[in-house]
């Protein structure tokens, strides 16, 4: 009976093992390949498709990005006769997720906000992150060699006159971006950045219901590397000699208002709003006028602040 008894911890134990390595296995596979919010996805979902069907302009091209990778890029043009080097560079980057489809949602809602970004006078770059959207087949980077792409971005666009509006993901990008590259962008505007990335992947576990505690660094270990996982944004934050504004919402159940907070308090230049009755993805439809009074002023500064 003894051995009986065994037996059936054995394979219980072995059944437990079993299932939570698949979940395991399964979620980080999931965060890696997020859905695609592609052309065929905006298509299906009757969201605007490119910037022409919102009566903008645009080129399309491919960045070359460190290592030989490329991503699809929107490039709307300032509404200005003024030469292209003139004009200020409006960098949008989106979360985990989704894409530059989302980001054209936040620039439509964000012309509209106040004069100076209904006169339209700066150039504006959409693009898509690795593993989102357009881009080629594979899994996302999470950050972790987005940070060189947006780098590369600069580069190619040649301009020290770059202004970033980073949601989430982006966010924390932009701020990595704006810290290496002081001479290039002049300022950012963070919507829900996170402090490491284990913060959003343990809260979106939790908000689907899905079992987190000492899983959760199982996950978060397959996603990506153990440096990157280790990066955390307040020492980026510090290191950002421009302007930086931080926004969330207060009913964010993806990153922490109070880590958001610290995040800006952590720059020399960093300013914070807490948007009421904003939760993670939705500051542009809830906060617009605020959003684009930050960006206003970045973008008609005549040199970024230091």
């Amino acid at each position: 009976m003894f051995m009986g008894i065994l037996g059936l911890l054995l394979l219980f134990s072995i059944a437990t093992i079993l299932a939570v390595g698949g979940y395991v296995l399964i979620a980080a596979r999931e965060i890696r390949n997020p859905v695609r919010h592609s052309t065929g996805w905006a298509l299906a979902k009757n969201f605007p498709a490119s910037p022409n069907e919102v009566q903008l302009n645009f080129e399309s091209w491919q960045l070359d990005c460190p290592d030989g990778s490329s991503l699809p890029i929107w490039d709307i043009p300032a509404n200005t006769h003024a030469p292209t080097d003139d004009v200020p560079t409006l960098i949008i980057l989106h979360g985990w997720g989704h894409s530059r489809i989302d980001s054209l949602q936040r620039l439509t809602a964000l012309l509209q906000a106040n004069p100076t970004m209904r006169a339209r006078e700066f150039r504006t770059i959409l693009v898509d992150f690795r593993g989102h959207g357009d881009a080629p087949d594979g899994p996302t980077s999470l950050g972790d060699t987005d940070v060189d792409d947006v780098c590369a971005l600069l580069k190619q666009l040649n301009t020290k006159k770059a202004v970033l509006l980073g949601h989430s993901l982006g966010a924390v990008v932009a701020i990595h971006v704006a810290a290496r590259e002081p001479e290039r962008v002049r300022g950012v505007v963070a919507l829900a950045p996170y402090d490491q990335l284990i913060t959003p992947i343990a809260s979106s576990l939790r908000k689907r219901g899905l079992p987190t505690g000492a899983t959760t660094p199982l996950i978060a270990s397959l996603c990506t590397s153990k440096t990157h996982l280790s990066r955390d944004t307040h020492a980026g934050a510090q290191r950002v000699t421009q302007p930086l504004h931080v926004l969330i919402g207060n009913h964010d159940l993806i990153c922490p208002p109070a880590t958001a907070q610290t995040i800006a308090q952590a720059a020399p230049h960093g300013t914070f709003t807490l948007i009421e009755d904003c939760e993670h993805s939705n500051h542009h439809l809830v906060a617009p006028e605020t959003i684009a009074d930050a960006l206003g002023a970045l973008l008609s500064e005549p040199q970024a602040s230091t």
